[in-house]
């Protein structure tokens, strides 16, 4: 088995989050969320253009790791388009700890977007 088989086999694709779980995520975590380039409190989740219903995951490099990329989900300013990149794996571990039973549902300012360009 080639380097490049062995560390594809042990890679694990990570499952979709529901985007409404995620925008719960958000506005719990940080309710109170404003951009740090221009304070603006309006931001956009980009939706899997596969799925609606999912948040589109993005793949970034792991530093200092060759071929290694560690998925993230983007939140874009909806004002002036400035980007923030959050783990995944901090995301779908507090949706596992407060399924929707145990949330009670903030007023809430994010929104997903499914336009592709985002």
């Amino acid at each position: 088995m080639s380097e490049k088989e062995s560390s594809e086999e042990k890679s694990i694709k990570p499952l979709p989050l529901d985007i409404d779980d995620v925008i719960r995520f958000f506005e719990s975590v940080t309710p109170d969320r404003i951009c740090g380039h221009c304070d603006s409190a309006s931001f956009v989740i980009n939706a899997d253009p596969n799925s609606k219903k999912h948040a589109r995951l993005y793949a970034i490099p792991v530093f200092r790791e060759k071929n290694k990329t560690a998925p993230v989900i983007i939140v874009r300013c909806d004002n002036c388009g400035a980007v923030y990149q959050h783990g995944y794996g901090h995301i779908k571990r507090w949706i596992d700890e407060n399924p929707i039973e145990k949330f009670s549902d903030p007023e809430g300012d994010v929104e997903h977007s499914d336009r592709e360009d985002d």
